[in-house]
């Protein structure tokens, strides 16, 4: 397999999700090698879909991202994570790539996006983003500073862990389970009253461990990124940043819903419905809203009387 490669992890929940973001992909990059994480039990119809029109390969390792997930379990406590299945994430690792870019479901991409692997070349570990701008807040908490495990340029390096990327051999799994372990000592420093569960924990292992790191975002004229972000526009399939005038790389919807009452859902279904010969209606998310369906097919119904009288 090829030395590059990027990761996705999806169950069948967010197979819609999984979709668009997989069709933005092979939209920019046709030849990327993609392999899929299952998120739990649930995972076998988007692993079918993606395979079968997205070239998308298997996790090769089926029995270690539950052991992950275990050993953050048995770290914390079972009870402690609202999703601990996020943690399967980390079976990044240990898969095939040599260099390897991770991607949450809720991405959707606007360039050859594992071009961002090309900083590989200088750093260990890039991400894009700008969480630093918001302070601490889902990644620690403020008493971070007191315990004085990291210096202040460590804390401006907090990232979102819904795309990163690295190369394999950095960690063992050893070495993984023992950074859970160490965050675990030090939980009340870390940020989890936001609804988080990996992120914390993932910041606190990168930002201890890996010192060779850099956010891309902080490159003078990097457009931002953020569903969250007002005012980005429209051109043809991809999104423009005003203030640097230039598309975004991605669109990240963390935090952000999904849906006709959310913010860029025009780009979302875009890609979702790209590529042809995928299933329509596999979920509610792509149903459409009821009312609306009722109106437009009564609106059609009266257009072909019309048309018939």
């Amino acid at each position: 397999m090829a030395a590059r490669g990027i990761y996705l992890l999806a169950n069948d929940r967010v197979i819609d999700h999984a979709i668009a973001l997989a069709a933005s992909i092979r939209a920019r990059d046709p030849a990327i090698p993609l392999v899929h994480i299952p998120y739990d039990e649930h995972s076998a119809r988007v692993a079918d879909i993606l395979a079968r029109h997205f070239a998308v390969q298997p996790y090769p390792h089926p029995a270690l991202p539950a052991r992950i997930v275990r050993a953050a379990c048995e770290a914390f406590g079972e009870q402690f994570f609202r999703n601990p299945n996020n943690f399967r994430k980390q079976a990044c690792w240990f898969g095939p790539f040599d260099e390897f870019l991770y991607l949450d479901a809720d991405v959707v991409v606007f360039s050859p996006i594992a071009e961002l692997l090309d900083h590989l070349r200088e750093v260990d570990f890039v991400t894009c983003d700008d969480q630093h701008q918001g302070g601490l807040t889902h990644v620690f908490d403020p008493r971070i500073r007191e315990a004085g495990l990291f210096g202040p340029d460590d804390l401006a390096d907090v990232f979102n862990a819904g795309l990163w990327g690295a190369r394999r051999g950095l960690l063992t799994e050893e070495a993984l389970y023992a950074a859970f372990q160490e965050a675990a000592r030090e939980r009340d420093c870390l940020d989890f009253a936001h609804g988080g569960t990996d992120q914390p924990v993932f910041n606190f292992l990168v930002l201890r461990h890996i010192r060779r790191r850099r956010n891309v975002f902080r490159q003078a004229g990097e457009p931002r990124m953020w569903a969250g972000t007002p005012g980005f526009r429209r051109r043809g399939d991809l999104l423009v940043d005003p203030l640097v005038g230039r598309p975004l790389r991605f669109l990240h919807w963390a935090g952000r819903p999904i849906g006709p009452r959310g913010p860029y859902w025009d780009v979302w279904r875009h890609y979702r419905f790209l590529q042809r010969g995928v299933p329509r209606a596999l979920s509610p998310l792509v149903r459409g809203d009821p009312l609306r369906q009722r109106l437009a097919r009564r609106l059609r119904r009266r257009l072909a009387a019309l048309r018939r009288s």
